[in-house]
């Protein structure tokens, strides 16, 4: 993993310019993955051996 870490007793985040993908498993479910590179946020939602799943924000998508 290339990039920052981040943990509290709640959730975990990393700030990367890359995105995350289904080998970053280690992380527990609700980690928060900011790919600083695409401007886009995701949150891990299984992180089962070698098939992680990560929902993400659409790239460089601004809401308001």
């Amino acid at each position: 993993m290339a990039g920052t870490y981040f943990r509290n007793d709640i959730t975990e985040t990393v700030v990367s310019s890359a995105a995350p993908t289904v080998s970053d498993w280690k992380y527990q479910v609700g980690t928060c993955w900011i790919n600083t590179t695409n401007n886009q946020v995701c949150v891990c939602s299984d992180n089962t051996s070698g098939a992680a799943t990560w929902y993400c924000s659409a790239s460089g998508s601004v809401i308001t």
